[in-house]
C-alpha cells in the first residue's frame, strides 16, 4: 500500500483468548494470531488492537499473567506493527465477583443486578488503579496507545445494554442485561440524592434525572482518565464513543466527554464511522472545538461499498487514525491505497453549524438522536459541510468561528444558551429558524426574538421531477417533503401482513400534505398505498391537489386508490401539493386505550409517476428541490421560515450560507460549480470531492468551464488556487 501519514489499526486481537477463558474452553496457546498478523502486515497495517481482559490476567488473586499478551506483542513488533491495548475492567475475575468489594449495576427496572461493575461505586475505580498499576508494572510503558473502556457491554462509553453480554461469561447475572437505567445499587442512589442537593443546575434552569445520569457517566470516565494517565503520563489514551445514538439511557454526553478528555490530553474514537454525517459531527465538532484527537472504526463490516465514504468522512474529519476489521480492509485494499494519502488528519474547515437542542433532547428520553436534525444531516451535508453544536459547546463559544447557525427544533433550550446566541447575533452572526420552532411553545429571549422577527420567504423552489417518485412516510429525510400534521414514525408490518418488520409508515392527523416535482405539460398517475381504521370507516378523507379535491379515499383496512392528474391541473407549477384532509378520530374513543391522538389514515406510500413511464417503487422520500432565490429579495440576521416541508428550510439556510459563508466563498473564489449530487470539503489547500450518486456528475471550473467528471463512487481532489484533474479512487 502507499505511504500514509496516519495509522491503520486492525483487531481485534486476543477475544477468542478470552472466550476461552469466559466459558471454560482449553486456552489458546501462546503466539496463536501468527496468521492474523502475517495478514496485517500483508495489508499495510501500521498496528494491531490487544483486548486485555482482567479476569483472563488475574486468574488468583494477585497473580497477574501477562504472557499471552506479551507474545502478542514480540510477534507484532516481529513484523514492524505497533500495539494499541484495550483494557476491559468489567471483564472481572471470577473470584472477584462474590466479594463485598464488588458493587454491579443494578436495573431500576426490575431490581436487579448485572456482571458489570457499577461506575457509581467508589471501588470500581480502584478495579482501574489495581489493573492498570498492574499492567504498568508488569508490560512497562510498551503500548503505543491505550483505549481506557468504560465498565459494559463493548467498554464503549456508556450503560449496560446487553450487546455485549456474553462478556459475563458463564456468570448468572448475564441474564440480566438490557437498555434500561442502571442507577438503583445503593451508591447510585446516594449519588442521585447528593446530586439533587447540590447547588448545581442544568440547562433548563434545574438539574433532572437525565442530567444526573449523563453526568455520572461522564464524571466516571473522567476519574477513570485521571487513574490511567497517573500509570501511564506520556502514552496517548483514548475514549470510544459508539452506540448509534444518544439515548437517555446510554449516559453519553460528546461534549462533555471531549472536554474531558481534552482536560486528560487523552484523544476520541467514534466507533460509528460508517453512519450518517450527523453521527460522526455529533463527535468530531466537539472534538474541534477541545482540540481533541480524533479517530474512526466502523461498527461492523461496512463493506467495499462504504470504503470510499468512510475515506471522505474520515479525511473530512481530520481522524488521525483509522481502525478496521482485517475482512473489510482485505475487501477495500485496492481503494484504501489509493485513497491513503487523504488521510493526512487535516480538518476540513467550515463556519456553518446546525444546533443540537440538548435540553429539549433530555426531555424526550426516547430519542436517539433529535428527529429533525437527524432527518435533515443527509441532505444538509450532500448541500454543504457543518458542524454540529450542542448547548454546552455554544456556551463554550463554539460560535465564534460560526457565520452561520441553523436550529431546526428544541422547544426547551437553556438560559445560558439563548444569551450566548442573541450574543452571536449582536456580534453579526446569522440564524436560521425552522417551523417547528416559530410555532413551538419554547419561553425565554431568544425565542422572543424569534417571535418579534417576521418569518421571511425569500427562496421559491426549482424542481428535478424523476420520472416516477415513491415517497414513503416515515422513511429517513421525509421531513423535507412532508407538511402539516403528521405522526411519528410507526412499523408498517402492524397494517401490512406481507411486509417484513422495520418498513416505516406514518399516521396522519387531520390535514397532512407531500410535496413533489413536477414537469410542465405532463399528465401523472398518482396512488396511495393507505389503511383505515375500521371504527373510522363513516368518516371521510379527501385527497386534494393545490386546493382542488382529487377524490375521497374509501373503504377500512389495507387499501389502494389511483387518480390520474391532467396538466391543466398543475397550472404550470414546478410543484405539486398532495395533500389528505381526513375527518379525525381518536383511537381511544373504540379501544378504551390511552392514546388521544386525533388520527386520520396510515400512508404507506405516495406514488407520483409521469404517463408513458414505468412506476417504480424505489424510494426516494426526497424529491430533488434547490432553492432559488426571489430576485431583489434580502437576508436578515434572524431568518425564520414557517413554510412547510422542510425542503424550504434548506433551501433557506442554504442561500443564507451563500451570502455569508466563506464555505461557499472558497467555490467562488475557484470558479468552481459543484453539482449538488457531490459532495464537497475545502481544506487549507485543496478541495477534496466525493460522488455518493449512482450517476456521473461533472465538476466545472473557470470561466472556460474545464470539466472534470466524477464517477460514482469516486473521490477527487482539486488543489485550491489551480486545477488539477487525478482521480484518487473509485467504488469499481
Amino acid at each position: 500500500m502507499t505511504e500514509r501519514r496516519i495509522p491503520l489499526i486492525a483487531g481485534n486481537l486476543s477475544v477468542e483468548f478470552n472466550r476461552c477463558w469466559m466459558f471454560g474452553k482449553p486456552p489458546l496457546p501462546h503466539g496463536c494470531h501468527e496468521q492474523d498478523l502475517d495478514l496485517f502486515a500483508e495489508l499495510g497495517v501500521d498496528a494491531a488492537e490487544d483486548y486485555l481482559f482482567w479476569g483472563a490476567i488475574e486468574r488468583g488473586e494477585g497473580d497477574f499473567d501477562f504472557s499471552f499478551h506479551q507474545r502478542n506483542l514480540e510477534q507484532c513488533r516481529e513484523r514492524g506493527l505497533q500495539v494499541v491495548a484495550y483494557s476491559w475492567i468489567h471483564a472481572l475475575p471470577r473470584w472477584l465477583r462474590h466479594q463485598q468489594s464488588f458493587t454491579p449495576f443494578r436495573c431500576r427496572e426490575h431490581d436487579r443486578d448485572c456482571a458489570w461493575p457499577s461506575v457509581f461505586a467508589a471501588s470500581t475505580l480502584e478495579f482501574y488503579d489495581r489493573f492498570y498499576a498492574a499492567l504498568r508494572r508488569e508490560m512497562g510503558n510498551v503500548y503505543e496507545s491505550l483505549c481506557v473502556a468504560a465498565p459494559a457491554d463493548y467498554g464503549e462509553v456508556g450503560y449496560p445494554t446487553g450487546w455485549g453480554s456474553w462478556v459475563s461469561g458463564d456468570q448468572g447475572p448475564s441474564d440480566h442485561a438490557h437498555t434500561g437505567i442502571w442507577a438503583a445499587d445503593p451508591s447510585a442512589v446516594q449519588a442521585h440524592e447528593e446530586f439533587e442537593a447540590a447547588p448545581q443546575s442544568g440547562n433548563a434552569g434545574k438539574s433532572t434525572f437525565a442530567d444526573f445520569y449523563i453526568h455520572s457517566m461522564t464524571d466516571f470516565m473522567d476519574r477513570a482518565l485521571g487513574i490511567v494517565r497517573r500509570h501511564f503520563p506520556d502514552t496517548p489514551l483514548y475514549l470510544k464513543i459508539g452506540h448509534g445514538g444518544e439515548l437517555v439511557a446510554y449516559g453519553i454526553d460528546p461534549t462533555a466527554l471531549a472536554k474531558v478528555a481534552s482536560r486528560h490530553g487523552a484523544g476520541v474514537r467514534t466507533t460509528q464511522a460508517t453512519l450518517p454525517s450527523v453521527h460522526q459531527k455529533r463527535v468530531t465538532s466537539p472534538c474541534l472545538l477541545y482540540d481533541v484527537p480524533f479517530g474512526s472504526e466502523s461498527p461492523d463490516d461496512a463493506g467495499r461499498e462504504r470504503t470510499n465514504g468512510r475515506l471522505f468522512a474520515d479525511a473530512s474529519g481530520g481522524a488521525i487514525h483509522y481502525f478496521d476489521f482485517p475482512h473489510s480492509l482485505v475487501g477495500g485494499r485496492d481503494l484504501l491505497a489509493k485513497g491513503a494519502g487523504l488521510l493526512n488528519g487535516v480538518r476540513g474547515q467550515t463556519d456553518i453549524a446546525l444546533l443540537f437542542p440538548t435540553t429539549d433532547h433530555r426531555r424526550e428520553a426516547g430519542n436517539g438522536f433529535p428527529p429533525l436534525l437527524h432527518d435533515l444531516g443527509e441532505a444538509v451535508r450532500d448541500a454543504f459541510d457543518y458542524e454540529i453544536y450542542d448547548e454546552q459547546a455554544v456556551q463554550d463559544g463554539a460560535l465564534a468561528s460560526c457565520q452561520v447557525l441553523g436550529w431546526l427544533e428544541g422547544d426547551f433550550l437553556g438560559h445560558e444558551t439563548q444569551l450566548a446566541i442573541l450574543e452571536y447575533l449582536d456580534h453579526g452572526g446569522n440564524l436560521v429558524v425552522g417551523p417547528a420552532i416559530a410555532s413551538g411553545p419554547g419561553k425565554g429571549p431568544l425565542y422572543e426574538r424569534v417571535r418579534q422577527t417576521r418569518s421571511q420567504e425569500f427562496v421559491v423552489l426549482n424542481s428535478r421531477p424523476a420520472p416516477s417518485t415513491c415517497i414513503q412516510p416515515g422513511a429517513t429525510g421525509d421531513s423535507l417533503v412532508l407538511g402539516g400534521q403528521w405522526h411519528h414514525r410507526e412499523d408498517a408490518h402492524q397494517f401490512h401482513s406481507e411486509l417484513l418488520g422495520g418498513t416505516p409508515c406514518r399516521w396522519t392527523g387531520p390535514h397532512a400534505t407531500l410535496l413533489f416535482g413536477v414537469a410542465p405539460e405532463r399528465r401523472y398517475l398518482l396512488e396511495v398505498e393507505y389503511w383505515r381504521h375500521p371504527g373510522a370507516g363513516e368518516h371521510s378523507c379527501q385527497v386534494m391537489l393545490d386546493g382542488e379535491t382529487l377524490g375521497a379515499l374509501p373503504g377500512i383496512g389495507l387499501k389502494r386508490w389511483a387518480t390520474w392528474v391532467d396538466a391543466n391541473a398543475l397550472h404550470g407549477r414546478e410543484q405539486a401539493e398532495v395533500a389528505f384532509d381526513c375527518q379525525p378520530f381518536r383511537p381511544s374513543d373504540f379501544d378504551g386505550k390511552d392514546d388521544h391522538r386525533d388520527l386520520g389514515i396510515v400512508v404507506l406510500w405516495v406514488r407520483w409517476t409521469e404517463d408513458g413511464h414505468h412506476a417504480t417503487m424505489e424510494q426516494a422520500t426526497a424529491p430533488e428541490f434547490l432553492g432559488r432565490r426571489k430576485p431583489g429579495s434580502s437576508i436578515a440576521p434572524t431568518t425564520v421560515i414557517t413554510r412547510q416541508p422542510l425542503a424550504y428550510f434548506l433551501a433557506s439556510l442554504t442561500e443564507v450560507a451563500r451570502e455569508h459563508s466563506q464555505w461557499f466563498a472558497a467555490f467562488q473564489q475557484e470558479q468552481l460549480s459543484v453539482p449538488p449530487k457531490v459532495r464537497a470539503t475545502v481544506f487549507p489547500d485543496r478541495f477534496l470531492f466525493w460522488n455518493p450518486s449512482p450517476s456521473t456528475q461533472t465538476i466545472a471550473q473557470g470561466s472556460e468551464a474545464t470539466t472534470f467528471p466524477v464517477e460514482p463512487g469516486e473521490l477527487r481532489t482539486l488543489p485550491r488556487k489551480a486545477i488539477a484533474p487525478p482521480q484518487i479512487a473509485s467504488s469499481g
